[in-house]
């Protein structure tokens, strides 16, 4: 397997099956800044079998810190519970820290919230109903402050 930044369009089609099956196949990406990070997992064919975006933005109940938001964190169904979602995490972690954050945050699925605690993030606030997808949410954030900035790698 290999952890590499990739293009928004290379992980279009497995964010768009497992965040919003109800889209039809072919509909536009959601456009992030131009900052934005795509992380990707990739099988020895070159298949996306996961992937999230991280991009600076201010984090609303710590306004103060270096903030990056994580989004779009996606893992091919059939590899869930196998390690690629951590692979993904970790990569977007090292993402944030080369670009200069001190924390990341997401808005996390009710589902997800045990992955990300698993992962030494903190829930925030109460759990919200996200209008884009009518889903349940947690606001969920970790600090970065105390570790060190890895080397990036392209391969693992």
């Amino acid at each position: 397997m290999i952890t590499r930044l990739i293009t928004s369009e290379e992980s279009a089609d497995l964010r768009r099956r497992v965040l919003r099956p109800n889209l039809p196949a072919g509909t536009p990406s959601r456009s992030y800044p131009d900052r934005a990070r795509h992380v990707g997992v990739l099988d020895n064919a070159g298949t996306v079998l996961g992937t999230c975006v991280v991009f600076p933005a201010r984090c609303p109940w710590q306004p103060a810190a270096a903030a990056w938001q994580l989004r779009a964190m996606a893992v091919e169904p059939a590899w869930q519970g196998q390690g690629i979602g951590g692979r993904v995490l970790a990569a977007a972690t090292v993402e944030v820290k080369i670009g200069g954050g001190d924390l990341i945050w997401c808005h996390a699925r009710q589902t997800a919230v045990a992955f990300y605690a698993r992962h030494g993030f903190i829930a925030h606030g109460e759990p919200f109903v996200q209008a884009e997808t009518g889903l349940p949410h947690l606001d969920m954030w970790r600090s970065l402050v105390r570790e060190p900035v890895p080397a990036p790698t392209s391969s693992t």
